[in-house]
């Protein structure tokens, strides 16, 4: 903490800041609190007074009270960001509203802090803006700088961002910039071998030497062959030289043969050594697109096979292809040998510490037994007609699993079973069979893209019908959470599991998950923490009073006799 108050002292002391506050003691008391870190405080008794003072001045941090008088703090902050869309406000309010907050989220808030105001807390949230307003500025003056250095156009400032300081060649800065201006060039790409042993044997002025002298050696054969003004030589980094052409990808293929034939052959004079270099080239074939990555490929490819070649990523894509073609069988005798099956995660209700329920996790099962995480057949599944007859599989095993056990069932689903009609006819059939389908609950991903919101609500209206529960996956993940809640009838949310696993040591974590807690409960809706851990992580899901979790800590997706073996 001290650290973070040294910090927020030394950039917070050139800061601009406008506190509004309509009650004049609470006012009194934290402007004095800011003053002990920022220099510059201008205090506004109402929005009305902080709208007129932020026209009139350029504050980099507002901080305002929500519920005043008059013009309400939530006012104040929209109007001024109309004129100023990047103000950075702070809001501090004494309720712990939904619809506020949602407003607050909607506006763009930068912080949240509740009366009565704690110490702690604004510190991190204090902290946490100025470093983000101190980085905002730099990068300003950054591109400032930039622009002012394109706009001066001066020859030796030009030089020094377009030309390499010790071969003189074209640098990778005109390199980036050349490829977008000339797309129809072909790339080409070469290396010194052993560059290394040579400058940690001879000295660092020994390699420099090096390079100076493959350069001229370039120069030369390029200009020989090419002719001037057909190519552009580029020392792009370390020993990369990458050439520009307007010539056909295997005219250019040819020339880089011959030319790295010369160098090899050439004597590189190094004090009283004389040494012969190898290097390594390849050429991008054009009906690939000129780009750094392709070269970059093409260079691994020619290290590998230690001679000039002319690349296609035709090789790589055939290689993908032959990889999802072996996925695809794999998943399709896995189907037909009944081989993809769920494995079992326990809930646990965090006012009994029992499992209420158990969630299903496909999972795919090699005939040697090695089993094979989802994410490694899913994107082939989903690309294939494949996929649904996983989400068939697992509904199926599972409601025959637990048609008999006291607990719930949790199921995942996605929008593309949701759009299939096949596949909501057979969840709406499985439910009718299912003695008792209230303890089921369907999941579905917050962060895939709603094609539809009324397919969506006719999903959920058909499955509560038999009276199964939804619940919303990977909740905060995404950007649209809140309209989710308000436009669905919702039963859970499940917290994103990257939020829940960083609250030991992330404040905005903690703000977030105690935010997205908050609103649900008050939208009637219970909330699920995932990638539990650990017992720390436990003890602060339960501090913030979130309904149920699942993860490590409790127990890992298991087959269903070890999973309740481990009850």
């Amino acid at each position: 903490m001290r650290e973070k108050l040294q910090r927020l002292k030394l950039l917070g002391s050139s800061l601009s800041v406008l506190y509004v506050e309509d009650d004049d003691a609470i006012r009194l008391r934290y402007a004095k609190f800011l003053g002990n870190f920022f220099n510059n405080i201008t205090l506004a008794k109402d929005g009305q007074e902080g709208l007129a003072l932020a026209k009139k001045s350029n504050y980099e941090l507002i901080i305002s009270d929500i519920v005043m008088p008059g013009m309400s703090g939530l006012e104040m902050i929209e109007r001024i960001k109309e004129q100023n869309p990047g103000q950075v406000a702070i809001f501090i309010s004494a309720y712990n509203d939904a619809a506020m907050l949602e407003r607050a989220i909607t506006i763009g808030v930068d912080g949240y802090l509740f009366k009565p105001l704690n110490k702690d807390k604004s510190i991190e949230l204090l902290t946490k803006t100025v470093i983000n307003i101190t980085l905002h500025t730099q990068n300003n003056q950054y591109k400032t700088k930039l622009e002012s250095l394109v706009e001066e156009k001066t020859q030796e400032l030009i030089d020094t961002y377009t030309i390499d300081s010790i071969t003189n060649l074209y640098s990778l800065n005109k390199l980036q910039q050349d490829i977008l201006s000339n797309p129809s060039y072909k790339i080409a790409i070469s290396k010194i071998r052993g560059f290394k042993a040579i400058n940690d044997i001879y000295g660092y002025d020994s390699g420099d030497a090096l390079l100076l002298q493959t350069a001229q050696i370039l120069l030369n054969s390029f200009s020989r062959e090419l002719g001037e003004g057909n190519y552009r030589l580029y020392r792009a980094s370390g020993t990369h030289f990458v050439i520009l052409a307007n010539v056909a990808s295997t005219k250019l293929y040819d020339v880089l043969l011959k030319v790295v034939e010369t160098f090899e052959s050439s004597a590189i004079q190094i004090g009283d050594e004389t040494l012969f270099v190898e290097m390594d080239g390849a050429v991008v074939d054009e009906r690939c697109e000129t780009s750094l990555s392709n070269a970059d490929k093409a260079l691994r490819e020619s290290q590998v096979k230690k001679r000039v070649i002319l690349y296609s990523t035709n090789i790589y894509e055939e290689e993908e292809r032959k990889s999802k073609i072996k996925c695809k069988e794999h998943l399709s005798d896995a189907i037909k040998n009944r081989r993809i099956v769920p494995y079992y995660q326990p809930i646990v209700s965090n006012k009994t510490n029992k499992v209420v329920k158990f969630e299903a996790l496909a999972r795919l099962l090699l005939p040697d037994g090695e089993v094979v995480s989802p994410a490694l057949f899913l994107p082939t599944a989903k690309e294939s007609k494949l996929y649904h007859n996983i989400t068939h599989a697992i509904i199926s095993q599972a409601f025959e699993d637990f048609k008999d056990l006291p607990y719930a069932l949790s199921l995942n689903i996605s929008t593309i079973d949701i759009h299939n009609k096949n596949t909501r006819e057979f969840i709406a059939n499985a439910l009718n069979s299912f003695p008792q389908p209230q303890r089921v609950v369907f999941e579905i991903l917050e962060s895939e893209e709603m094609h539809s919101y009324v397919e969506l609500q006719d999903f959920i209206q058909q499955v509560q019908s038999f009276g199964a529960k939804v619940a919303i996956d990977d909740f905060g993940s995404g950007y649209s959470n809140f309209s989710y809640l308000s436009k669905l009838n919702i039963d859970y949310v499940k917290i994103d599991g990257s939020l829940i696993s960083e609250l030991p040591a992330s404040f905005a974590s903690k703000a977030i998950v105690e935010m997205l807690s908050s609103f649900a409960t008050q939208m009637g809706i219970k909330t699920i923490a995932e990638f539990v851990s650990s017992e720390e992580i436990n003890k602060l899901v339960l501090r913030l009073k979130i309904d149920e979790s699942q993860g490590y800590h409790f127990a890992r997706p298991l087959p269903l006799s070890e999973a309740l073996a481990a009850l």
